[in-house]
C-alpha cells in the first residue's frame, strides 16, 4: 500500500466544480487539507456549504473576497490551466498544492450540503429543469429553448424552473402560467442571497420526479450526480 500523501487542495469555481473536486479528492485516500477561498460567485467558506466536520478534513480559511480572475492565475501558477483537454489534474503523483476547478480521476464521494430549509416547492409530485442563461454564451447556444418548452408541455406534473435568468423565468411563466413554478427572487450569478438560494434549489431539483439539465453547466451535472447517489 502506498504511503498517504498530504494534499493542500484549493477548490475553485462555482458550487458544482468545488463539490466534485472535494468529492473526488476524498476518495483518493490521501490526507486532504482544504484551503478555502471566497469569491463573488462562491461567497462562503467551504465548511459553511459542505458538511465537512465528520470527514476529518482540515479547512484553512483565507480572509477576504478574492477576484475571480485570481482563480485562473492560481490555476496557471500550479500548471493547471482551466478548460484544457486534460481537464485538470488526474492523479495525485506527489504531495503538494493543487488548485483546480476540475475533478480528479477518482470516484465521487457522496458529500452532503449543509441543510437549508426551503419553501421553493412544496408539491409532492413535480418535475424540474435547470436552464443556465446569463454568463456563458456557449451554454446559451448549446441549450435549445424549444427542447425545454417541449419538456414542460409533455410533463404530467408541474415543472420547477431553476435559472439564473429573470428573462427566462418570465418567458416560461408567460407561456405556461401555473404549470411552471419559480422562486420570486430574480437570481444573479453573484451575491450571498442568490448563492444560498441556489443551494436551496439543489435540494428541490434532487427531489423532483424527473430532471432536465443544461449543457455546459457544472450545476446541472452536480444535480444529476446527487440524484444518482
Amino acid at each position: 500500500m502506498s504511503k498517504k500523501k498530504t494534499i493542500y487542495l484549493i477548490p475553485l469555481g462555482g458550487l458544482g466544480n468545488r463539490y466534485r473536486v472535494i468529492s473526488t479528492a476524498i476518495n483518493s485516500g490521501h490526507k486532504i487539507i482544504l484551503i478555502s477561498l471566497r469569491t463573488k460567485f462562491f461567497p462562503a467558506h467551504l465548511s459553511e456549504v459542505f458538511e465537512l466536520e465528520k470527514l476529518n478534513l482540515k479547512e484553512i480559511r483565507v480572509p477576504g473576497i478574492w477576484h475571480d480572475r485570481f482563480t485562473t492565475v492560481l490555476s496557471r501558477l500550479y500548471g493547471l490551466l482551466p478548460f484544457v483537454p486534460s481537464y485538470g489534474v488526474r492523479e495525485f503523483s506527489y504531495s503538494g498544492i493543487y488548485a483546480s476547478p476540475h475533478a480528479f480521476n477518482y470516484p465521487w464521494f457522496s458529500l452532503k450540503l449543509i441543510n437549508r430549509p426551503t419553501n421553493c416547492c412544496n408539491l409532492k409530485h413535480f418535475n424540474a429543469i435547470h436552464l443556465r442563461g446569463t454568463d456563458n454564451k456557449r451554454a446559451i447556444a448549446g441549450n435549445k429553448m424549444d427542447d425545454f418548452f417541449e419538456y414542460v408541455e409533455r410533463s404530467e406534473f408541474p415543472v420547477y424552473l431553476a435559472t439564473d435568468s429573470a428573462e427566462t423565468k418570465h418567458l416560461f411563466k408567460e407561456k405556461f402560467n401555473d404549470k411552471v413554478i419559480t422562486t420570486e427572487i430574480d437570481l444573479t450569478r453573484h451575491g450571498q442571497d442568490s448563492f444560498y438560494q441556489a443551494i436551496e434549489e439543489i435540494s428541490v431539483l434532487v427531489k423532483a420526479n424527473d430532471f432536465m439539465g443544461s449543457n455546459f453547466s457544472s450545476f446541472s451535472k452536480l444535480v444529476i450526480k446527487l440524484r444518482s447517489f
